[in-house]
């Protein structure tokens, strides 16, 4: 493969794939994209302590589904209060379809060992 040129990596455009989502809590569905390299830094800005484990969770996750849902045009404050007022399994269709679009199964794997670390620690 040849090496290419730093004007030709600049002028290069990703189409980034997307996907319908139905979330039966929303009554219907969005329309998700994969995520920019610059949108996952900006969402976990900020939310991880210098060993790599969450610290907040649910912002976190507010910041990836406000970046990812185009259609229709959500906040990040937006989404804070739809995951305030919807059980976490009403959600799961469209945080799984992120992640999955996004190839977050290390993001993914983080967030249950944040979890199980949390309910091991209310015991």
């Amino acid at each position: 493969m040849a090496r290419i040129t730093k004007e030709k990596a600049l002028d290069a455009e990703y189409v980034f794939e997307t996907r319908e989502v139905e979330v039966p809590a929303f009554g219907g569905s969005v329309l998700i994209r994969r995520l920019s390299m610059d949108q996952e830094s900006r969402a976990a800005a900020g939310v991880f302590d210098d060993a790599g484990r969450p610290t907040n969770i649910p912002e976190l996750q507010a910041r990836r589904i406000a970046a990812a849902i185009i259609e229709p045009d959500f906040t990040v404050t937006d989404i804070r209060h739809l995951l305030k007022r919807h059980p976490a399994e009403s959600l799961k269709p469209l945080i799984d379809a992120i992640d999955e679009l996004n190839d977050s199964a290390a993001a993914a794997a983080a967030v249950k060992a944040a979890e199980a670390e949390f309910r091991d620690a209310d015991d």
